[in-house]
């Protein structure tokens, strides 16, 4: 039966352990042969052979210890051989994994770059840019809050009891009665307030419509750039567990993105 490496070592080593209680048992025997033969000359020795064999013990061991040094560089080897092939199979994963990733990233970046060209191209319209400074027009008339309960439905795209114009107009005239009554104080006129409100009337269908479409091109080109930033940690990720992986050519593809 084929004995393993590992237990070849084994019993390699119990068999070194006893010969080192041999060799221990031994060397007093032979040191009492000496010792006897120094004081009693050529007289029978009653301990006669032990240097004999101490030394053919201390020969079976260093034979050994040969036998088990041998044992060790070759499981060690075996060993270096098995992490070898392990971490080859795993880098040659990673390196799919790496061009699939790279190959992501461009069709993502592409993908990024379109939905953000049409977005910045929705933000450069007057109502969506008359939009953008609403809230701040608001606040400034004291009617931050009232705006921002409007801002929701109206960028809901929710529909009303009222017709979506009749609604409009209510939340218009509805900003007028709050400034009205944000700057009681100042005995500001109805028909001021009305002047200081027309920054924030969107008084058509289309004006919501623009509006929405802007909103939801932000979400669809902040939804593109997570998944963006993913993909990016994914790579990372590959690149600090396989450095080699950076000098391959899957790799340096995408460096300067």
């Amino acid at each position: 039966m084929k004995v393993d490496v590992d237990e070849r070592i084994e019993l390699v080593a119990a068999a070194i352990r006893a010969l080192d209680d041999d060799l221990e048992r031994t060397s007093v025997l032979a040191y009492a042969e000496a010792a006897w033969a120094a004081a009693n000359g050529a007289r029978e020795n009653p301990w006669d052979g032990s240097a004999d064999n101490l030394k053919k013990l201390e020969r079976e061991k260093s034979r050994m210890t040969t036998e088990f040094d041998t044992l060790q560089r070759e499981r060690d080897e075996r060993r270096r051989e098995e992490e070898l092939a392990d971490y080859g199979r795993r880098l040659a994963h990673a390196v799919e994994a790496l061009r699939e990733t790279n190959e992501r990233i461009r069709h993502i970046s592409s993908e990024h770059d379109e939905a953000s060209a049409e977005l910045q191209r929705m933000e450069v319209h007057p109502i969506v840019v008359r939009w953008s400074r609403s809230r701040a027009v608001a606040a400034n008339l004291g009617i931050g809050f009232v705006f921002e309960r409007f801002a929701d439905w109206f960028q809901s795209g929710r529909s009303v009891h009222l017709g979506p114009m009749d609604a409009l107009q209510a939340a218009s005239d509805g900003f007028v009665g709050a400034v009205v009554a944000a700057w009681a104080n100042t005995g500001i006129t109805f028909e001021r307030a009305r002047e200081l409100v027309m920054p924030i009337r969107f008084s058509n269908d289309e004006d919501r419509a623009l509006v929405i479409q802007a909103r939801n091109q932000r979400d669809v080109v902040k939804e593109i750039a997570a998944r963006l930033s993913a993909a990016r940690d994914r790579r990372a990720e590959l690149l600090a567990e396989f450095p080699a992986l950076a000098t391959t050519e899957p790799a340096t593809e995408l460096v300067a993105r």
